[in-house]
């Protein structure tokens, strides 16, 4: 009936994401035989829908990129790339990877679980789960992803000022909590490690000292931090001169966004511990490249983001 008529349905009903976009079949398969695997849609985040005459529905689409059963030979008329479990678990490791390395994306998986008595189903989604959890990855639901995704784009940053006799950065911060009226995620900011050839050497939130954590993204090096939802004012001292002088910040390791009620059918978003299904043979069918054009309808299935961004 139209690109947005289900979308636009959906809106009606309450509701404000969805997972159904993926690619399956043999359509796909490129002239010299590989098989691409990526983002359809040109990213790994959730997009709203828009309709032809320019407005914007509070709805978005995060794009499933993970898909058992086109992955997998073990699954009967389908499993159209033929790959064993090991296989498979190493194209999910290649996604993770690079959403780790700059390509900061939302994961979303497809577990049929009525599959997982043919074996090769299980062991590629518990390989894939391990393996993020290895990474530090957070594991959340739906659910849990659109709480951070509507805090994120309800948030703003404002009064930015620069003080150059101080050499302090201030501005302050709303973050608002999500329209459902739930708490909302904790976000994480991110402020210059250096301005001017002199290091940050402490931060504040709210009058009180924050810890930070350092980090290079993009070629450039920032420090980072978490607010909660709300009103905040921030202020980064820069003092120390790189090269003579110790920033004397506590660096911490929180992770970029921290998830909470992780469902029982999931591993916790905290590792603590060391994957247990993690493959280290060569893949001999690993695809490469990205995909254009979504297909097929969803069926029976355990929908995971795996998210990590800054």
């Amino acid at each position: 009936e139209g690109w947005t008529t289900a979308a636009e349905i959906a809106v009606s009903h309450g509701l404000k994401l969805d997972t159904n976009f993926y690619h399956w079949g043999s359509w796909i398969q490129q002239a010299d035989s590989s098989w691409p695997i990526g983002y359809i849609t040109g990213s790994g985040q959730p997009m709203r829908f828009i309709k032809s005459n320019g407005t914007i529905l509070p709805y978005y689409q995060q794009l499933t990129e993970l898909v058992d059963e086109h992955l997998l030979a073990v699954i009967s008329g389908s499993g159209y790339q033929g790959l064993d479990a090991l296989d498979a678990i190493t194209v999910s490791q290649g996604l993770i990877d690079a959403s780790l390395n700059g390509n900061y994306a939302a994961i979303m998986t497809q577990f049929h679980t009525d599959y997982y008595g043919l074996g090769s189903p299980q062991e590629w989604a518990e390989g894939t789960l391990d393996y993020a959890f290895s990474r530090g990855v957070p594991i959340w639901n739906a659910d849990q992803w659109l709480d951070f995704v509507e805090t994120r784009a309800n948030s703003k940053l404002q009064t930015v000022n620069w003080d150059s006799t101080t050499s302090n950065l201030s501005f302050s911060t709303v973050l608002n909590p999500v329209p459902s009226g739930v708490t909302g995620a904790n976000l994480t900011l991110m402020v210059p490690a250096t301005v001017g050839g002199a290091a940050l050497g402490a931060l504040h939130v709210d009058s009180q000292s924050t810890p930070f954590t350092l980090r290079t993204i993009k070629g450039r090096r920032y420090a980072l931090f978490q607010v909660t939802p709300g009103a905040h004012s921030i202020v980064a001292h820069y003092g120390a001169v790189v090269g003579t002088n110790t920033p004397t910040y506590t660096a911490t390791n929180t992770p970029t966004h921290t998830a909470t009620n992780t469902p029982t059918h999931t591993v916790t978003n905290t590792p603590t511990g060391t994957a247990t299904n993690t493959p280290t043979r060569t893949p001999t069918k690993t695809p490469t490249g990205t995909i254009v054009n979504p297909t097929s309808t969803p069926r029976n299935r355990v929908n995971l983001p795996l998210v990590k961004s800054p």
